[in-house]
């Protein structure tokens, strides 16, 4: 194997990691094996920080590369959010607010794709939501069995939520103009290169 095809086979082969634990990560959580499954979480988090990081040093950004990333991550937040949702009913709005983000994205994506442009890129209010997400669902992993039978507990753990909820709205609202923006101007394009044929 090629040296670059190496380096190239190295952020799929993470992100398909990612998918694979998935399940381990399940199991440990609803076995009340906290410290296992925040273990899971935390090695899904540095493979998918390793895999980005490989892939712009090494300029191995590949279109498989390109889907398995984003899905490995939603796969995640799905399950984190499942499972908790089912333990927590406070987690319920987050999950909605996830799943309704998700979807939306997915359609506005594939939308993009198929005029032949490139789906919008993650920018910064998007990490950011994302990373609040994992902080606040690491937490709740970690310490929720604790806090969840405690007033001052439920207290701290709704307003987590309800931080991190308010900031998946607010990313999805930022991504709405971006996305009605591009697919006007590939319509546009689109419409004048036909013309023009």
């Amino acid at each position: 194997m090629k040296k670059r095809d190496f380096f190239n086979s190295i952020p799929n082969i993470l992100s398909v990691f990612r998918i694979i634990i998935i399940p381990f990560f399940i199991f440990f959580y609803v076995r009340n094996m906290y410290i296992f499954a925040l273990a899971t979480l935390v090695i899904s988090g540095c493979t998918d920080t390793l895999d980005g990081t490989i892939a712009r040093k090494f300029n191995s950004i590949t279109e498989l590369g390109k889907v398995l990333d984003p899905l490995a991550d939603k796969l995640t937040q799905v399950a984190i959010a499942i499972v908790l949702c089912i333990r927590y009913p406070f987690v319920a709005p987050m999950f909605a607010i996830l799943v309704i983000k998700e979807v939306c994205m997915i359609i506005f994506s594939y939308r993009l794709l198929k005029l032949g442009a490139a789906p919008i890129a993650a920018l910064w209010w998007g990490k950011v939501a994302t990373a609040v997400f994992y902080v606040v669902t690491c937490f709740i992993v970690a310490f929720g069995h604790y806090l969840a039978d405690k007033t001052y507990g439920i207290i701290i753990l709704l307003t987590l939520t309800g931080i991190s909820t308010i900031l998946m709205v607010f990313s999805f609202i930022k991504y709405i103009p971006l996305f009605l923006k591009s697919y006007k101007d590939v319509k546009a394009k689109n419409t004048e290169t036909d013309n023009n044929n």
